[in-house]
């Protein structure tokens, strides 16, 4: 047929145009004519025909009313119905005639970055920033730039978006968590300085012990009205150990959950899924979330990115994590609570936290290993806080541990354990 699309683009590459013009006549009194440009570029790149498709759109748009216009508004279409690399060539078109817009550097960046063509994507950032501002860039565009400026070690420029990315959004995480890497892997100065003075606003949240008020013991036992006290427990030692707050049958079925887990050699700490998050209604028989209310933090709620499940174990000494600090660890104040699956004590691996609600985001090392991002040295900790170190000795299933995120706290009895210890973690933020 005449003004069939595939028939059309047969006519284009053969460089039949006398036909290709009746064909593109004919149809466009049945459709729009922009519709009949769009199919006949959909099936030249159907066929992978990428270079014929961009040159038809070009030679088709100069036949209309302002073909540039023309042009960006097919690039837009085609780039939205998922046809990249034909729109990042329209779009490139533009840019080399100065008739890019925002979107058409936006795009072009994007597409040069997925191709891992570099040096064409930092100098089309640049030429896109200075014609129409950073603003005019997406979050996450900028944050691509900026990561790909850190791994060719431009920590200058790189910090600087990362700068204006959380000024703009303070809680885009794979900023912060860069930001966090240049200060403690690269020891970029200007990075150390914002994670100091952020984390000094996070530990500036923490609730406070009021003049007078005497120190609670960190253990509750939950028998149902206790949620006073254990908000009580966390102002006054930064953590509260909750015998009973939590149902032991839904552990044991978590548990068998981590089992799979390991069974199909899964690496842990894992994200917990749907399936236990749904579980977690039935688990906590105190109310976390009455805990925070009372604890001024009523508009958290729990961050599923930052709640996992750990198997900690004495073979594989990685899985126990060192003395740090979740504040500082995932950038935000946040509240853990900390359940284990299986006892914790004796034959199994526990937990150790120093009982003293902290206000300030003591120093992390740069170190070897995992948590080289996020350790406080031992010595400091034992010289600093030696009396006031305690170990969760007697927890079995159906026990948790409530504590804020600048609390100081550690995986604990490796060397004696003979069982892997289950638990799992979850933050509210």
């Amino acid at each position: 047929m005449a003004t069939d699309s595939a028939h059309l683009a047969d006519c284009f590459l053969a460089g039949d145009l006398q036909a290709l013009g009746k064909g593109v006549t004919e149809a466009s009194a049945l459709r729009a004519l922009d519709d009949v440009g769009f199919d006949i570029c959909q099936a030249l790149t159907a066929r992978g025909e990428i270079e014929a498709a961009v040159n038809f759109v070009v030679s088709f748009c100069h036949w209309q009313d302002d073909p540039d216009d023309w042009i960006a508004r097919f690039a837009r279409r085609i780039h939205d119905e998922g046809e990249k690399a034909v729109a990042a060539n329209l779009l490139m078109y533009l840019i080399q005639k100065d008739k890019g817009d925002a979107f058409a550097y936006e795009a072009c960046v994007a597409h040069c970055l997925d191709g891992e063509l570099n040096d064409h994507a930092l100098a089309l950032f640049a030429q896109g920033r200075k014609r129409h501002g950073i603003a005019a860039s997406s979050i996450r565009n900028q944050f691509n730039v900026a990561a790909l400026m850190q791994s060719c070690g431009d920590f200058e420029q790189a910090f600087a978006l990362y700068d204006a990315i959380l000024a703009a959004d303070p809680d885009f995480a794979p900023a912060k968590a860069n930001v966090l890497h240049l200060a403690r892997s690269a020891n970029h100065q200007p990075a150390i300085d914002w994670i100091e003075e952020f984390s000094g606003r996070i530990a500036a949240e923490a609730p406070t012990l009021a003049d007078g008020e005497v120190a609670t013991p960190h253990l509750v036992v939950w028998r149902g009205a206790e949620s006073a006290e254990i908000a009580d427990a966390i102002r006054a030692n930064g953590f509260c150990y909750v015998k009973g707050g939590c149902a032991p049958d839904v552990a044991e079925e978590i548990r068998q959950l981590g089992m799979q887990l390991q069974d199909a050699g899964t690496v842990f700490p894992v994200s917990l899924d749907e399936e236990v998050f749904a579980k977690l209604d039935r688990l906590f028989l105190f109310d976390p979330k009455a805990v925070l209310s009372l604890l001024s933090a009523s508009d958290y709620r729990i961050d599923r990115p930052l709640s996992a499940m750990r198997r900690v174990s004495a073979e594989k000494t990685a899985s126990a994590t060192p003395f740090h600090q979740d504040s500082t660890a995932f950038q935000r104040a946040l509240y853990n609570v900390w359940a284990p699956l299986t006892p914790a004590g004796g034959e199994y691996p526990s937990i150790q936290f120093v009982a003293k609600l902290i206000n300030v985001a003591e120093q992390t090392k740069i170190a070897e290993g995992e948590y080289n991002r996020i350790e406080i040295d031992k010595d400091f900790v034992v010289a600093k806080y030696g009396h006031l170190l305690r170990v969760i000795e007697d927890a079995a299933p159906g026990d948790c541990v409530m504590f804020y995120g600048t609390t100081i706290h550690r995986s604990y009895g490796m060397e004696r354990a003979s069982q892997a210890r289950f638990n799992i973690e979850v933050r509210w933020s």
